[in-house]
């Protein structure tokens, strides 16, 4: 990996990570896409579509093929909001409050093997440099539009 280049080197990780994390959810027939989700609606239950993709920063059609997939599988229900026929309202069901603790175990497994090895200090460093370069990311988009 070429250490002097952020862009090559962040997807790189990304992608070691995914596939990590594939492993990890096999025996649970998840995806990390659909883990995202489901830790979002663990934090927030009983939102709309569009909130969880602000949340995730997914478009709409992306995350209604992920939402359709967990609803198929019984993890989550969708329903339409009585107020708006418009808008989807997206909840867990009972299986997926019961895998929580099994969710956020492997979130945690994975965050702990990851630093394992990284100081404290090292850490918010490293969440100080993600934040300053999510911001410039954010003013490129902001220029652009």
């Amino acid at each position: 990996m070429n250490h002097h280049e952020i862009y090559p080197a962040v997807y790189t990780i990304h992608l070691r990570l995914h596939r990590l994390l594939i492993r990890m959810l096999k025996p649970y027939a998840l995806t990390p896409a659909q883990l995202s989700v489901l830790n979002a609606l663990w934090i927030k239950d009983h939102v709309p579509l569009r909130f969880l993709s602000c949340e995730l920063q997914l478009d709409c059609a992306t995350l209604s093929g992920i939402v359709s997939r967990l609803t198929k599988a019984g993890w989550i229900q969708k329903k339409t909001n009585p107020d708006d026929q418009r808008e989807m309202m997206i909840r867990l069901t009972p299986k997926a409050k019961q895998f929580q603790g099994t969710g956020k175990a492997i979130l945690k497994q994975l965050e702990d093997h990851l630093t394992r090895r990284i100081s404290d200090k090292d850490k918010a460093g490293f969440f100080q440099l993600l934040n300053r370069i999510e911001n410039e990311i954010q003013d490129i988009e902001r220029s652009r539009k």
